[in-house]
């Protein structure tokens, strides 16, 4: 079976390569529809009308998560790719091009594509004279969508995450104690303090959490996971952590000094 990542790639090589699909705003994913057979031998649903950067993206994604065109995103620009893509499960990544792979979804302020793999994207962007409104339909000049080069000019990479975990960019060995990350609640202190596997960070501002928590939220789609430790506990994990805790901690900290074996 196709992953989800290589059947978008597929369906954006069909937008690109059929000269029926030309660029128009106006006219973006109107009149009938037509069945695309992956190399598996599936077949997905698409319109065959013409389509702006960001109508072939959404067709590509909705056409290669549930065959169709209208779900689970009917709608789509690139002002709200973002937050569409990241509730679908795709995760956002900032753009490197030696990173890139196959089935990406690339984007930049504007403008939406497909990257292909072998430093090639595919993308509608404008019709036959330069323009948006497309007044001939299908691609009069073969480059109103297209496989091209890749570009560099892309800000951010969306991959598909949900139950493919192998399309997740690779983990540096060393950062992998951020999978523990977590918001702490240390009790009888009303104190929460956020630890990144490797440290203790103190939360001073009370918007801190809201700002972790929507950092996660675009990173691993989710918010942090809240801990209650008690005070001796907590002590424990200050001592144990590589990164150290805030100064003014140590009273607690020490307050519960580490056992000896002997103990």
């Amino acid at each position: 079976m196709l992953t989800i990542a290589e059947r978008i790639a597929q369906i954006a090589e069909h937008f690109a390569s059929d000269d029926r699909h030309g660029y128009s705003q106006p006219n973006r994913g109107t009149g009938g529809t037509e069945a695309v057979e992956l190399s598996d031998g599936s077949k997905v649903t698409i319109s065959d009308s013409d389509v702006d950067c960001s109508e072939m993206v959404r067709q590509c994604v909705d056409a290669a998560m549930t065959g169709g065109i209208k779900s689970p995103i009917s709608y789509m620009w690139t002002g709200s790719q973002d937050a569409q893509l990241l509730e679908v499960g795709f995760v956002r990544i900032p753009f490197d091009a030696s990173i890139v792979r196959r089935g990406d979804v690339l984007w930049v302020t504007g403008h939406t594509g497909v990257a292909l793999g072998n430093d090639l994207q595919a993308d509608a962007h404008g019709d036959e004279y330069g323009g948006i409104t497309g007044p001939r339909r299908g691609d009069q000049t073969t480059h109103e969508v297209e496989v091209r080069s890749l570009r560099s000019t892309w800000a951010c990479i969306y991959r598909y995450k949900g139950p493919e975990p192998w399309l997740v960019p690779d983990e540096d060995p060393e950062e992998k104690a951020g999978d523990m990350q977590c918001i702490i609640n240390v009790k009888g202190l009303n104190t929460s303090v956020w630890f990144d596997g490797g440290c203790i960070n103190d939360l001073t501002h009370p918007t801190d959490i809201d700002v972790l928590d929507k950092l996660a939220r675009a990173t691993i789609g989710k918010p942090l996971p809240r801990v209650d430790l008690t005070q001796e506990e907590f002590s424990r994990l200050c001592q144990s952590v590589k990164g150290g805790y805030p100064k003014h901690l140590k009273s607690l900290v020490d307050k519960y000094p580490t056992r000896s074996p002997e103990e």
